[in-house]
């Protein structure tokens, strides 16, 4: 049994090399505790084992792993996820007629959009993107 949670341990914690996340380092010292209260003499059963495994695994991820990100942020970095806004004003080329009865299409972003419009858009033409609506965009005629 102490073998078993030795080599958990050591598995664990080495596999966090290959697997970031700051995760499975602590659930590897927490096997390792587990093998040196065995190792010791306080913990003689798998059960007990176990339990000691689970809560201090839970123990140092919620203290150690805390005090890590706080020692080593995260490289983060805020942007503009407003497609919408960013959108409004880009000229598309349309892709399928356009009518204030049927949606067309306009090529966007390299894919097909449904586009929606107050006025007649033939294929072929340019049109601006206003906003998005539904699944689609409305656009107007480029003037």
């Amino acid at each position: 049994m102490l073998i078993f949670w030795l080599v958990v341990g050591l598995l664990l914690s080495g596999l966090e090399l290959i697997v970031p996340g700051a995760v499975l380092v602590f659930v590897g010292l927490g096997a390792l505790t587990s093998s040196a209260l065995i190792y010791f003499g306080y913990v003689d059963t798998w059960v007990s084992a176990f339990v000691c495994w689970f809560l201090s695994s839970i123990v140092y991820l919620f203290t150690l792993r805390t005090l890590a990100m706080k020692m080593f942020p995260g490289e983060s970095s805020k942007q503009n996820t407003d497609e919408e806004m960013e959108a409004a004003g880009t000229i598309v080329v349309v892709t399928e007629d356009i009518s204030s009865i049927k949606p067309g299409r306009i090529s966007y972003l390299d894919s097909s959009w449904v586009a929606y419009g107050s006025s007649n858009i033939i294929k072929g033409q340019k049109a601006v993107l206003v906003s998005q609506q539904k699944n689609g965009w409305d656009v107007k005629e480029l003037t």
